[in-house]
């Protein structure tokens, strides 16, 4: 495991992932699920959501943290993407 590897899954900090709004719907937040369930962990995940005029940040529950891992991070740029 790399320096910058093992930092980011030994951190205490929350894992932030942004979507906006207009993307966001029950087959984004599906795979969402399915992102979390394959790298669940211990790291609580702030999900931030864009809206025209701000962003919401919402704290996702006990149920939905992860391991930071670099594979996670890659999932979730894809995931952010698609």
């Amino acid at each position: 495991m790399t320096l910058l590897a093992k930092a980011v899954t030994s951190s205490d900090q929350p894992a932030p992932i942004s979507i906006e709004e207009a993307r966001l719907n029950d087959a984004k937040m599906t795979a969402l699920e399915e992102l979390i369930k394959r790298h669940h962990g211990q790291t609580p995940v702030v999900l931030r959501i864009g809206t025209p005029d701000s962003y919401v940040t919402m704290r996702l529950g006990n149920g939905w943290r992860v391991t930071p891992s670099q594979a996670f991070w890659k999932e979730a740029d894809e995931w952010q993407l698609q």
